[in-house]
């Protein structure tokens, strides 16, 4: 009899509860209690490690025996047969064997000859009888004629009947011999698609299959995906040890909200840490324009003990920045491009301009102001440029530089340009509008364009 103690001793049946499982934070896992993490990460390793060795073993051999069937295809005893299954389909291609002209003319010529000469015995005959008994009329000679072309006629047609005949016959025993080629063509394309079936299709169907499941079994053993990558860009990223909390917070509890609050962070510090305030405030101090002295005093203190001549930099300077201002049309008020440093025009220009002129001056790199009429002169040269590689020629109407050395020259009269030398002078070709308006070259399409926008060409 079985004590108290037997009675109530439990059995491991081997069946699992919750209470078998605790939840690791590191892993992110819920793991036996009797397992370290590294134990479970091992045995999860092996399994996975096991469940593609198996699968891909499996889908070699499908390779394997996908690859023998290739070349199965190749093997003579198919080739062969494939190569009579062009020459069937050649032979029933062909057209029947039928009677040709010159045949036929044979045989009509054979089947005539005995009738021929038939008619030609029966004539030498009705002329001996004729000769033996004295009757020299037309009429015995005119039915012996009718009756040779009447045996000729029976005769001929006898002969087309037989002919046609073996038209026809010869056509019935094409169509057999088609209906057996066409047999022999549908057993050799029964047995090469039998061939596919069982080498090609059926094996790649396994190889797609086998795939597919070693694909599964390593997404199946996959480690879960884990955030401890993100955590560190967050880390890397200087993201405040609080916002890096909350996101653990959410992963932990809220998934979506933690996935969303991770790309907000990411985001946010990608560039770096936000400016705040006070930085915001010192970097916009920074960017003030700093106020330098350059010494600027009113005319009458800052030229004091000048010389004539001394000023005429600034003259220059103003005249070539505010010549609306400087330069009137009262002769005295006017700012001269050389002159003393006393006169009023000098002052009242230095008064209001000369700081701005002074921190200018300071900026510029060394070198002189360049004077009114170099500005003018470069002023009217920019103006010469009409585009596409051309310039008005200096004094001349519908003449114009190609900086290389060349002037062309249009002539209305003519309809066409002139291309000479430009130091010389020497004509050395002539583009007529035709020829321009033709040609996809380089220069000829640029000078069309010009010419267009010159308004030259009507």
């Amino acid at each position: 009899m079985a004590t108290e103690d037997e009675k109530t001793e439990e059995v491991d049946d081997g069946t699992l509860t919750a209470d078998d499982f605790v939840y690791d934070d590191k892993t992110k896992k819920f793991v036996r209690k009797s397992m370290s993490p590294e134990l479970y990460r091992q045995q999860n390793l092996a399994a996975q490690r096991r469940g593609l060795t198996a699968a891909g073993l499996g889908a070699a051999g499908e390779v394997g025996q996908f690859l023998v069937g290739l070349q199965t295809l190749k093997d003579p005893a198919v080739m062969e047969a494939r190569r009579d299954k062009a020459q069937l389909r050649a032979e029933m291609a062909k057209g029947p064997d039928l009677l040709t002209d010159e045949e036929k003319s044979a045989r009509r010529q054979a089947a005539m000859a005995p009738v021929q000469r038939q008619a030609e015995a029966l004539q030498r005959r009705t002329e001996k009888i004729a000769a033996s008994t004295g009757q020299l009329g037309a009429r015995g000679f005119l039915e012996a004629g009718q009756a040779g072309v009447a045996q000729a006629r029976q005769t001929a047609l006898d002969i087309e009947a037989r002919l046609a005949a073996e038209d026809v016959a010869r056509e019935k025993i094409k169509k057999q011999e088609d209906a057996q080629r066409q047999g022999r063509i549908d057993s050799i394309n029964a047995m090469l698609l039998n061939l596919r079936n069982e080498n090609i299709r059926r094996p790649l169907q396994r190889m797609i299959k086998s795939a597919a499941d070693v694909t599964g079994k390593a997404l199946a053993y996959a480690p879960a995906k884990s955030i401890d990558t993100q955590i560190e860009n967050l880390e890397r990223l200087k993201v405040p040890p609080d916002d890096i909390a909350e996101v653990n917070r959410l992963l932990a509890t809220e998934p979506r909200k933690g996935r969303k609050k991770l790309k907000e962070l990411t985001e946010k510090y990608k560039d770096g840490p936000p400016e705040t305030e006070e930085k915001k405030e010192a970097a916009s101090e920074d960017k003030k324009p700093v106020e330098v002295d350059v010494g600027f005093k009113k005319a009458d203190e800052f030229w004091k003990g000048k010389k004539r001549g001394d000023g005429d930099d600034f003259r220059r300077w103003a005249r070539s920045n505010y010549p609306d201002d400087v330069i009137k049309a009262d002769r005295m008020a006017t700012l001269d491009a050389s002159g003393n440093v006393t006169s009023a025009a000098f002052k009242d220009a230095w008064n209001k301009y000369g700081e701005e002129y002074l921190k200018d001056k300071q900026s510029r790199p060394p070198g002189r102001v360049p004077s009114v009429k170099e500005i003018e002169a470069a002023k009217a040269e920019s103006e010469r440029d009409v585009g596409f590689g051309f310039k008005r020629s200096v004094g001349g109407v519908g003449s114009y530089d190609t900086g290389d050395g060349f002037t062309v020259i249009w002539n209305p009269a003519m309809q066409e340009f002139k291309i000479v030398n430009t130091d010389t002078r020497e004509q050395v070709d002539k583009v007529p509008v035709t020829e321009l308006k033709e040609s996809d070259e380089e220069f000829l399409v640029n000078l069309r364009k010009m010419a267009e926008q010159e308004g030259l060409l009507k």
